[in-house]
């Protein structure tokens, strides 16, 4: 297992003048990028969206925008450190278009600390699918800039 970090675009995040505001937080991932830089396995993580302690998660999802023409039964869930199907549990990535439905969440889910929501292949490896991960929040966080533990700083994969 491996995670797989971007330096993707931190997403802009409401200041102090907007703390408690909703916003949404989205990144595009290709798997052919990915694909092309390491060796993608099964339970390899990529560490899609970065958020700051105290964000409260209201729902995550996928879309398909690329189907996966390779490794046709390649499957990914959407979860971050604590539990890796939070999300969304084995989405096939071979229909296009499709867009996960918002998990029921209740209340959210609120950070206790920096975190990533994550990608995670969970069955067979894609190669050459594209994907957008999304995700709805509640900025109930400190207001002020994001530190360096939040900004993501390796290499864009999309």
């Amino acid at each position: 297992m491996a995670n797989i970090a971007h330096d993707g675009t931190t997403p802009t995040l409401p200041g102090a003048a907007h703390k408690n505001s909703l916003f949404t937080s989205e990144i595009f991932i290709d798997f052919a990028v990915i694909a092309g830089d390491v060796t993608i396995g099964t339970s390899d993580v990529v560490q899609a969206l970065k958020l700051p302690k105290g964000t409260v998660v209201l729902a995550a999802g996928i879309e398909v925008l690329k189907v996966e023409g390779t490794n046709t039964t390649a499957k990914v869930s959407l979860g971050d450190g604590a539990d890796v199907a939070r999300y969304v549990d084995a989405l096939v990535v071979t229909s296009l278009g499709q867009l996960t439905p918002a998990a029921t969440m209740g209340d959210g889910f609120a950070l206790v600390a920096d975190d990533t929501i994550d990608v995670v292949i969970s069955v067979d490896d894609p190669t050459d699918a594209k994907i957008r991960v999304w995700a709805d929040c509640i900025g109930a966080y400190q207001a002020g800039p994001m530190t360096a533990t939040t900004q993501a700083d390796a290499k864009t994969y999309s």
